[in-house]
Formats: structure tokens, sequence, C-alpha cells
């Protein structure tokens, strides 16, 4: 007959409902919005262009004068 070994499990369980059994929101689920909310800004504040480049990129456009290129012919 084989031995019962005791095996060491790390099994937890988590509790991932967003509201209590009162119907409130966990205080888990408020910190994490708003920790996704500051990523979010900060992604948008680095995707955004920043006002000192935009005179620079005025200068970038090209002029009225300038013509502009043709797409090549096909024969």
């Amino acid at each position: 007959m084989a031995e019962k070994k005791e095996e060491e499990t790390s099994f937890r369980v988590i509790d991932r409902r967003p509201f209590t059994t009162e119907g409130e929101l966990r205080q888990e689920i408020v910190a994490e919005q708003e920790r996704e909310r500051e990523q979010e800004a900060k992604k948008e504040a680095a995707a955004a262009p920043s006002p000192a480049a935009t005179p620079a990129d005025e200068t970038k456009k090209p002029s009225v004068d300038t013509p502009k290129r043709s797409a090549p012919l096909r024969i």
C-alpha cells in the first residue's frame, strides 16, 4: 500500500469579486482603478507633443512656393 505523502501546496484562494457582501466596492478595486487612471494619464502625457516642439514643426512645413511631387506615370 502506498504511503500518503504530505504535499506542500501553495494553493491560495483569492477573492476577485469587485463588491463586498454589502454591495460596496472593495478597497483593492478602488485602488487598482486609481492606479490604472494614473498610468493612462502618464501615457497620454508622454504621447502628447510638447508645446516647445510645436514651433519647430511649423518651420518644417513646405511653403506655398514649393512644388509637390507627383506620382510616377505608368505607361
